[in-house]
C-alpha cells in the first residue's frame, strides 16, 4: 500500500528499483556466466549453485534507458502468468539466439519459464546498486553489463529505490517531507538522501583517506631513501679496495658512476617487477567484487605503475647515486686502495 501510494503522488515520476541476487536455475547459463564473469560477487553465487542475476522491477526502464541490440524491450503486461519471466543478456552472452527458453519444473507441477527477450549493447551501463546505500564510505556509480544477466518484473521489492523527481514542479523538500508523511501514515520507517549527497560524502571521505595516504607515503618515501642511503654507503665501503683497484686498472670516475648506475637500474627494475605483480596478484582478488571495481583496479594499477611508478622510479634512482658519485669524486685512489 505505501508503494502504491508513492506511485501515485506527482512529485515522482519513477521508482527504480534494482539488486542482484542467486537463482537456482538454468545451469547452461550458470556455465556460461563462468566462464565471462570472474568478478568475486559472481563466484560466490556460481559456487554456491546458482546464477547471479540482476533484478529489475518495470519503472526501473524509465530511469535507466537501456538499448538492446537484439531482441525487445517486452512490456509486463504481455508476461502469460506468474512463472513466465524474461531475461536480457549482457553483449558476452550475444551467440544466445533472441527467444531461447530455459524452464525449471518443481516437484509441485510448477513450472518456471525464462524466455530470452533481448541482447544489450556492448558497453551497457546502469547505476550501480550500490549507490542505494546512503551511508557507504566511497560510492560506485555504474555497473558494466556486459556480462549480466537480468530479469524483470512488474513490481520489486521498495526497500530501496531510487525516484525521480518531477523538479519543475516539486522541490526535493517537498517530496521528502510527503514521503516521510506518508511513510509514518504506513508505520514505515523510510531514509531518504539525493545522489548528489551521498557522492558529496563519500568525496569527503575518500578525501580523508587520500590524506592519510599521502602523509604516510611521504614518511615511507623519506624512511626508504635513508635507508637506501645507508645501504649505499655500506656497499661501497664493503667494496672500496675493489673500485680502487679497478681505478688503478684504468677506470676512470666516469666509468665507475656507470658501473653504479647499471646496478642500481637492476636493483630497481627487481623491486618494481616484484611489486607490480604482488599487486596485480592480489590487488583483484581481495577487492574486485564486480566488474565494475575490476575496471577501476585494472585502471588504478594502470596509473600507478606507468605514471606516478616511473615517477618515483626515477626519483629514486637520482637518489641512489648521489651517494656513489659524491664518493667516487671525493675520495682518492689511494686512499680506496687502504681502507682494504
Amino acid at each position: 500500500e505505501f508503494r502504491d501510494a508513492l506511485y501515485q503522488y506527482d512529485g515522482i515520476t519513477a521508482i527504480g528499483c534494482v539488486s542482484t541476487g542467486g537463482a537456482p536455475y538454468m545451469p547452461e547459463l550458470q556455465k556460461l556466466q563462468r566462464k565471462y564473469d570472474r568478478s568475486r560477487n559472481t563466484r560466490v553465487y556460481n559456487d554456491s549453485g546458482n546464477l547471479c542475476m540482476t533484478y529489475f522491477n518495470a519503472a526501473f526502464w524509465d530511469i535507466n534507458t537501456i538499448s538492446l541490440a537484439k531482441g525487445r524491450q517486452v512490456s509486463v503486461d504481455e508476461y502469460p502468468d506468474d512463472g513466465y519471466n524474461y531475461l536480457y543478456l549482457g553483449w558476452d552472452y550475444r551467440e544466445i539466439p533472441v527467444g531461447t527458453k530455459y524452464r525449471q519444473t518443481f516437484d509441485s507441477g510448477f513450472t518456471l519459464t525464462y524466455e530470452v527477450a533481448g541482447i544489450m549493447k556492448k558497453g551497457t551501463r546502469i547505476v550501480s546498486e550500490e549507490i542505494f546505500d546512503v551511508n557507504m564510505n566511497s560510492v560506485v556509480s555504474y555497473s558494466n553489463m556486459d556480462n549480466a544477466i537480468v530479469t524483470v518484473s512488474e513490481t520489486n521489492d521498495v526497500w530501496r529505490g531510487l525516484f525521480a523527481i518531477d523538479t519543475k514542479h516539486y522541490s526535493m523538500n517537498e517530496v521528502r517531507y510527503y514521503i516521510k508523511k506518508l511513510a509514518a501514515k504506513y508505520g514505515r520507517k523510510v531514509s531518504i538522501a539525493t545522489v548528489e549527497a551521498t557522492f558529496d560524502r563519500a568525496e569527503e571521505d575518500s578525501a580523508q583517506i587520500r590524506k592519510y595516504i599521502t602523509d604516510l607515503f611521504i614518511l615511507v618515501s623519506f624512511v626508504t631513501i635513508g635507508i637506501m642511503m645507508c645501504m649505499q654507503m655500506i656497499d661501497f665501503m664493503s667494496q672500496e679496495y675493489e673500485y680502487g683497484v679497478m681505478r688503478i686498472s684504468g677506470f676512470t670516475q666516469k666509468n665507475l658512476i656507470q658501473v653504479f648506475a647499471v646496478q642500481n637500474i637492476a636493483k630497481l627494475l627487481c623491486a618494481y617487477a616484484a611489486a607490480g605483480a604482488i599487486l596485480a596478484l592480489f590487488l583483484q582478488p581481495m577487492f574486485a567484487v564486480n566488474e565494475t571495481s575490476s575496471l577501476m583496479i585494472r585502471e588504478l594499477l594502470r596509473g600507478c605503475m606507468f605514471g606516478k611508478g616511473l615517477l618515483l622510479f626515477a626519483g629514486l634512482f637520482v637518489m641512489s647515486m648521489l651517494v656513489p658519485v659524491y664518493v667516487v669524486k671525493k675520495y682518492p685512489v689511494v686512499e680506496m686502495l687502504k681502507r682494504r
